[in-house]
């Protein structure tokens, strides 16, 4: 059986302490570039798991962006989530791509799924949502 990978040990793989890690993960302060790019690099060689099921959304992220647009068929919109999609590449972070169509009423299930889903962040593709909406979201 293998073993669970901790915050601990992926400060001993990066050559830091657990605090600098948990810095980097909950974007609470800053950290040296070379040291955040270590923490990054030990958590994806590790596998660490953030206990996304079971965290509430103070606690460790889930290390995945949650992607709206209104056709995720489209041409233009297809060239956008490739882009997100690679720009992620060598990160911990992965993308989860969400459908809003373009009838307003449907925006807000895809909404609802990524915040399921306890997404880090959202990334919305989408000039049909109104202001106090993703203001809400947000919160």
């Amino acid at each position: 059986m293998r073993e669970t990978v901790t915050l601990n040990h992926v400060a001993r793989e990066a050559g830091v302490s657990p605090s600098t890690v948990s810095r980097v993960i909950n974007g609470t302060a800053q950290v040296a570039p070379e040291k955040h790019k270590a923490v990054l690099e030990a958590i994806q060689r590790l596998g660490y798991n953030h206990g996304v099921m079971n965290r509430s959304p103070f606690q460790e992220p889930s290390f995945t962006i949650g992607v709206v647009t209104q056709e995720i068929s489209s041409p233009f919109y297809g060239e956008i989530l490739k882009g997100i999609d690679q720009g992620l590449e060598g990160s911990p972070y992965h993308p989860i791509f969400a459908s809003g169509q373009v009838r307003k009423p449907a925006l807000r299930t895809p909404f609802a799924r990524l915040l399921e889903k306890n997404v880090d962040a959202m990334i919305v593709l989408d000039g049909l949502v109104p202001e106090r909406e993703l203001i809400l979201l947000a919160k």
